[in-house]
């Protein structure tokens, strides 16, 4: 499971739990134009209504990212911020010919 374990004006941590690997960290500082980082959360569940038409199993499926960055859909991703994918929402202002690099770090355990 993975969960927001610390937040602040500056930086998240988030931290995942595995029953054999045993908890990791992501520390995920925030840019200096973004204050607030949006943290994504949803299961790593088969979107079957897409698929085959049938009621999904979850109501925060594998393609929640693609639905809450690209169609807006605020209601796809976990309000709790809780579940078994994440994904840290950078918004970048690249100009031609240069880069930009989140600023990352993965920790064993806290």
């Amino acid at each position: 499971m993975i969960k927001v374990f610390y937040e602040s004006d500056s930086f998240s941590i988030i931290a995942a739990n595995h029953p054999t690997l045993g908890t990791r960290s992501l520390y995920c500082h925030h840019t200096n134009t973004q204050q607030f980082l949006p943290l994504l959360f949803t299961e790593n569940e088969t979107n079957f209504q897409k698929l085959f038409g049938v009621k999904n199993t979850s109501s925060y499926v594998k393609d929640a990212f693609h639905d809450y960055l690209i169609h807006q859909r605020q209601d796809a991703i976990n309000p709790h911020r809780i579940g078994t994918k994440f994904a840290a929402h950078y918004e970048l202002s690249i100009n031609a010919c240069e880069s930009a690099c989140p600023c990352l770090g993965c920790f064993e355990y806290l």
